[in-house]
C-alpha cells in the first residue's frame, strides 16, 4: 500500500485511542443487581444509535456509590456498541445527559477524552471507522454477536489534529449535518403525505368515485351482480367436478346427487355494515370470488443457500414482490411442500400474519415456494389486480385490522376470515377502468418514493464523504502557526495521566507517530480506503 493511502496531514499525528482517551468497558449485567438500595439508569446497546441516544427504553439496576463513580456516565462521553451485528459493531454516539444519573452495561465501551481531544471530533472518527468497515476489521465473532473488543478498540489508531483544526472541522460539520438534517426532515415529511394520497385514491376507487365519469360515457353494462351470479354458478360446478373425480378415484359411484348438499355457499357480507355502491356495484367477499385456496401453513421449510425463491411475507408489498429477499429452498424441499397445487402466475397472493392482508400478483418469471404465511387464490377475476387493490379499500382493511388481531405475538388471520375479507365489486367492463386509473395514481406515488428513497441514499453517501474529507484533513485549511499536534499529544499524555494515573506494572504508553507519518504495520489498513471525496 502507498504512503499516501495512509499518511495524515502536516501537523497532525497518529496516536492509539487509549493515548487520547480512557477506555471502558460498562457493568455486567447480573441478576444480583436487579435490585438493591442503588438503583440507578443505565444504557446498552438498544439505546446507543449512529449519533443518537434512544431514552424510549430505559432499565435500571443496583450501583453502589463505588461502582457507580466507576461507570457513571458524564456529557461529552462517547458511547459504541461492543456487541452488535458485524455491520452495526462500533456504532457510536455522544451522552449528552439525555438520562440524568446514568451508567452503562458491558455491551457498551466508553471514550471519555482527554483534554486536548474535542469529543466532537472524536466521533467523526469512529464514525468513519463505522461507515468504513475498520470496526469490521477488528471485530471478533461469539456465536452469532461481533464484538469490538475494548482492548481492541483501545490499541486502534486514531488521527490527531491540532486542537483549533479540531474546533474548526468540528463547527465545519456541525453545519453541513445542519443542513443535511434540515433536507432529512423534509424527506420524513414525503410518506405520511403519499400514504395518505394512496389511501384516498384507493378509497376513490373503491366507492366508484374514480371511475364516475366513465358510467356516464358507458350507460348500460352488465351489473356486478349478474357477474357475482356466473362467478357462483361456475364455483359449484368446479366444487362438484371435483368431488366426482375424489370419488371416481376411490371407486365410488354416486347413486343421487344428495352429495352435492355438502358444497359450501361462500361467505356472503353483511351489506348493513357498509355503505352503498354506485349503481351497477354489489358487495361480494374474497370467499366468494375464489374458486380455490393453495396454501402450505404447516412448519416453515428449510432454507438453503440458492435454488428456488422463498416467497414470505416480509417480501409481499401492495403490488410487489421482493424475490430472493426471503432465502431459497432446495428442489427437494419444493417437491415436498408443494403436494397441496402450484399457484399459477398472476394468481393473488395475500399474507396472513406479519403483516396482514398485504397482497400482490404472483410472479412470472420463474417458480416460487409460498411460506406458510401467504396464500394464493385462485380467483374468477379477469384481472387479479383488481381484487388486490380492492383488498386496500376503506371497508376491506377495516375487516382486515378487526380480524387479524389473533396470535400472541403477532396479529395474524385465520382462513375464514381472510376469505370473508368484504370486496366491493366493479361491472367487470369498468373493472379495467379502474385498475388503469389507478396505475397511473399510485404510479405517481411509487415513483415519488422511490425519488425520495435515492435522495435519501445520496445524503447518505454525502455524510460519509463529509466524514472521510474530515478524517483525511481535507474539509478545513490547515494553519502552519498553530500549535503541532505533536506537542498537542505530550500535553495531552500529561494531562491524561494525571486525570486517569495508570497502574504500576502496566508499562509505559507507545511514542505516537506524528507529522505526517503513516501507522504501525500492524494497523496500515487504517487508511486503506480509496480517496472518493
Amino acid at each position: 500500500m502507498s504512503t499516501s493511502c495512509t499518511s495524515v496531514p502536516e501537523g497532525w499525528a497518529w496516536a492509539r485511542v487509549k493515548e487520547v482517551g480512557q477506555v471502558k468497558l460498562g457493568r455486567q449485567r447480573s441478576p444480583k443487581y436487579h435490585s438493591g438500595p442503588h438503583m440507578r439508569p443505565y444504557l446498552r446497546v438498544a439505546n446507543v444509535y449512529e449519533a443518537r441516544i434512544d431514552t424510549s427504553d430505559i432499565l435500571e439496576m443496583n450501583f453502589d456509590p463505588v461502582e457507580f463513580e466507576r461507570y457513571r456516565l458524564i456529557p461529552g462521553d462517547i458511547l459504541l456498541n461492543e456487541g452488535q451485528s458485524l455491520d452495526l459493531v462500533g456504532r457510536p454516539a455522544i451522552y449528552r445527559g439525555e438520562v440524568p444519573g446514568a451508567c452503562f452495561q458491558n455491551t457498551l465501551v466508553r471514550f471519555r477524552a482527554f483534554p486536548g481531544m474535542l469529543s466532537q471530533f472524536a466521533i467523526v472518527v469512529f464514525q468513519h471507522y463505522l461507515r468504513s468497515g475498520r470496526f469490521q476489521e477488528i471485530a471478533k465473532w461469539t456465536t452469532n454477536i461481533a464484538h469490538l473488543g475494548a482492548g481492541r478498540f483501545a490499541d486502534l489508531e486514531i488521527p490527531v489534529p491540532p486542537l483549533n483544526e479540531q474546533r474548526r472541522i468540528v463547527a465545519k460539520i456541525e453545519s453541513l449535518q445542519e443542513r443535511s438534517q434540515r433536507a432529512r426532515t423534509a424527506l420524513e415529511a414525503i410518506p405520511p403525505l403519499l400514504d395518505k394520497f394512496r389511501r384516498s385514491v384507493l378509497a376513490a376507487a373503491f366507492r366508484g368515485d374514480l371511475t364516475a365519469d366513465w358510467r356516464a360515457q358507458n350507460s348500460g353494462v352488465e351489473p356486478a351482480s349478474v357477474l357475482l351470479e356466473r362467478i357462483l354458478d361456475e364455483r359449484r360446478k368446479r366444487w362438484e367436478q371435483a368431488e366426482l373425480e375424489k370419488m371416481k378415484a376411490k371407486g365410488k359411484v354416486p347413486k343421487n346427487d344428495k352429495w352435492k348438499s355438502r358444497y359450501k355457499e361462500p361467505f356472503a357480507p353483511n351489506v348493513e355494515d357498509l355503505p352503498e355502491l354506485p349503481e351497477g356495484w354489489c358487495w361480494t367477499t374474497l370467499g366468494a370470488v375464489t374458486f380455490s385456496v393453495i396454501d402450505y401453513r404447516g412448519r416453515t421449510p428449510p432454507k438453503s443457500e440458492s435454488g428456488i425463491p422463498l416467497l414470505s411475507s416480509a417480501a409481499i408489498k401492495h403490488d410487489w414482490v421482493k424475490v430472493g429477499a426471503s432465502g431459497f429452498v432446495t428442489q427437494e424441499t419444493f417437491d415436498q411442500w408443494t403436494t397441496r397445487g402450484l399457484p399459477c402466475a398472476g394468481d393473488l397472493v395475500v399474507t396472513t400474519e406479519a403483516p396482514v392482508g398485504e397482497s400482490a400478483i404472483f410472479p412470472a418469471d420463474q417458480t416460487y415456494l409460498l411460506s406458510r404465511r401467504v396464500f394464493a387464490c385462485q380467483t374468477a377475476i379477469s384481472d387479479n389486480r383488481y381484487v388486490m387493490h380492492a383488498l386496500y379499500g376503506n371497508h376491506a382493511r377495516r375487516h382486515l385490522e378487526r380480524f387479524g388481531t389473533r396470535g400472541s405475538t403477532v396479529p395474524r388471520i385465520l382462513k375464514p376470515d381472510l376469505l370473508a375479507t368484504p370486496v366491493a365489486l366493479a361491472p367487470e367492463s369498468e373493472q379495467e377502468a379502474v385498475i388503469q386509473r389507478l396505475d397511473r395514481s399510485l404510479g405517481v406515488s411509487r415513483a415519488k418514493s422511490d425519488q425520495m428513497g435515492r435522495t435519501s441514499a445520496l445524503l447518505k453517501e454525502l455524510d460519509s464523504a463529509v466524514l472521510y474529507r474530515a478524517f483525511k484533513g481535507r474539509l478545513v485549511n490547515q494553519d502552519p502557526n498553530e500549535e503541532s499536534a505533536s506537542v498537542l499529544l505530550e500535553r495531552i499524555g500529561c494531562e491524561g495521566e494525571a486525570a486517569f494515573p495508570v497502574k504500576k506494572g502496566r508499562g509505559r504508553r507507545k511514542k505516537a507517530t506524528v507529522g505526517g507519518g503513516t501507522p504501525s504495520k500492524k494497523n496500515s489498513r487504517l487508511l486503506s480506503q480509496p480517496d472518493k471525496a
